[in-house]
């Protein structure tokens, strides 16, 4: 199921600027703040992965790259910026099991996903 035109980010690209200004400002503000901040993006349905929407209301792929990237270079700069990629483009452990639906996890998902979440923070003392 794909909800949204997947050539939205690239038609109105102020969007996605407006959004990577929110996240800057966000990241700085924390930082400031002495608070870690996580970032995660959640796993969806593999068979995204047949699309060229990175997700249920998907920008295209090859934007999402785009911005993963961005978000990457953003952890390196900022030292309490972390980023869990539990979607992998698709490549992603998450079972059918794991899923709800398209894009949300069901109960055993949200385990998994805690489970590696609580692992993380355990590593950041």
């Amino acid at each position: 199921l794909i909800a949204y035109d997947t050539l939205w980010a690239e038609e109105q690209p102020q969007l996605i600027e407006q959004g990577k200004e929110s996240i800057l400002d966000l990241v700085k503000e924390t930082q400031r703040h002495g608070i870690k901040l996580i970032g995660i993006i959640f796993p969806q349905s593999p068979h995204y992965q047949n699309t060229g929407a990175f997700g249920r209301y998907g920008m295209s792929r090859s934007q999402a790259i785009k911005i993963m990237e961005w978000l990457n270079e953003i952890q390196k700069e900022y030292e309490h910026f972390y980023l869990m990629d539990e979607n992998k483009m698709g490549n992603h452990d998450y079972t059918q099991e794991m899923a709800f639906d398209y894009d949300h996890l069901s109960f055993l998902g949200a385990t998994q996903l805690s489970s590696r979440l609580d692992s993380l923070l355990h590593t950041l003392d």
